[in-house]
């Protein structure tokens, strides 16, 4: 027979045998509940480690492996092997998850943030960071909410961060802003080099590394042309599981936020044929 520990709202049942049922009715500011070892004359911790807690129980001594906590509780074991104490803890810690960030081009604005945070429970403290204006950041007690940052005119990575308090814990959450440059991929039937604008029109998307795969509609013939920041290093390539070579163009190129940045323009050696050719680069 496994002992079982199992709440409902301000009741804590626990269940030691067939026919032998604790149940504390508990406040709801209580936090724990100590239920202790039976002694052989029904005294509180009167019989040591010795003693059992149901007559179904085969095992004298050791509360903690005889009850097993359900969702929301934890047990904490004390006096271990002599007149022990079983601690029912009631008490949730708290959490919080913010949101709010974004990925934007790099050489762009991020004129205003939406912060909003869920909390698990009613917490006494609520404390956003910087860059909130100072006045802005103690949102006081509550639980979920928002805040507007106006006016906020980011221009590279910022994070944002909420801690939050329930006079015994403390948790916290981030999220954060993110200025990415594009890899721009695609085909052309030209050899190049490409122009900006030509390099702008290919299929795009963030980056902040040079390793991707994708796969390329060249039907008809056409060049494969994969283009990111030159910081990223060097690439090498692989079509269709073979290792080949790709031509180099090193370039600066205009994004269309007006930022500037120096970038490789690889391009297929031949004119490559197929609706779904794959190219792995690395």
């Amino acid at each position: 027979m496994t002992d079982v520990v199992t709440i409902t709202e301000s009741v804590v049942r626990v269940e030691v045998g067939p026919g032998n049922v604790v149940t504390v009715e508990v406040a709801p500011e209580i936090q724990t509940v100590v239920v202790g070892e039976r002694g052989p004359q029904g005294a509180a911790g009167g019989g040591g480690n010795t003693v059992k807690v149901s007559e179904a129980d085969i095992l004298a001594g050791y509360l903690s492996g005889k009850l097993v906590a359900g969702p929301g509780i934890t047990l904490i074991e004390g006096n271990v092997g002599g007149d022990e104490t079983l601690t029912i803890s009631l008490y949730v810690a708290p959490t919080v998850s913010l949101s709010g960030g974004s990925t934007v081009e790099i050489g762009s604005t991020i004129a205003n943030v939406s912060l909003s945070w869920t909390c698990n429970k009613a917490m006494l403290t609520r404390l956003l960071s910087s860059p909130v204006p100072a006045i802005d950041r103690d949102r006081g007690a509550g639980g979920n909410g928002s805040y507007s940052h106006t006016g906020a005119n980011l221009t590279g990575g910022t994070t944002y961060s909420i801690t939050v308090g329930d006079g015994t814990g403390f948790a916290s959450g981030n999220t954060t802003c993110y200025f990415r440059n594009r890899r721009f991929y695609g085909v052309s039937v030209n050899a190049g080099p490409l122009t900006n604008a030509q390099i702008l029109a290919l299929s795009k998307e963030f980056c902040s590394a040079r390793a991707n795969t994708h796969e390329y509609n060249c039907t008809g013939g056409t060049y494969i042309w994969i283009c990111y920041p030159a910081s990223f290093g060097a690439a090498t390539f692989k079509v269709g599981g073979l290792e080949v070579t790709f031509a180099l163009f090193t370039q600066d190129v205009t994004n269309d936020s007006g930022y500037v940045e120096s970038f490789r323009c690889y391009r297929s050696t031949e004119l490559q044929n197929g609706s779904d050719v794959e190219v792995v680069l690395t």
